[in-house]
């Protein structure tokens, strides 16, 4: 049985390329990195469908070959990958007669919200003091 495909996701501020020291050190599984839209092409997060559809579809592509696949998040990925995977678990794949799937979450001093919580709420409900809120992005 092949080992399963390595698809890291880098919190805020570090690009894709964060995690590409520990590929050579991970030479026997297949190992991807995930370029988030709200990091790579913005200067502020509005709206994580983006970064969720790259999740998506970098687990999809490998779960469609028929490999299993283990999602690692750090910090702030734990928001767009907890959104992505819906129904892609190795178990509802063989439920439906699919191959692949993911097996595992990792979650590298990660958000994990509550279903339709965002940051802030992961923080309890009220922003840490240390955030800066520029109310000229308010719409």
């Amino acid at each position: 049985m092949p080992k399963p495909t390595l698809i890291f996701a880098p919190g805020a501020w570090y690009p894709s390329t964060a995690f590409d020291p520990i590929f050579p050190k991970l030479s026997d599984y297949k190992c991807r990195s995930i370029a988030f839209p709200s990091i790579t092409k913005a200067t502020e997060v509005k709206d994580l469908e983006p970064d969720t559809q790259v999740v998506r579809s970098a687990v999809q592509e490998e779960i469609d070959d028929g490999q299993d696949v283990i999602v690692i998040a750090h910090s702030w990925a734990g928001l767009p990958v907890n959104s992505a995977l819906d129904g892609l678990s190795k178990l509802e794949r063989e439920a439906a007669g699919l191959q692949g799937g993911v097996v595992k979450l990792v979650f590298i001093a990660a958000f994990l919200p509550q279903i339709g919580e965002g940051l802030i709420g992961a923080f309890g409900g009220t922003p840490p003091p240390w955030y800066v809120l520029d109310v000229s992005f308010v719409s």
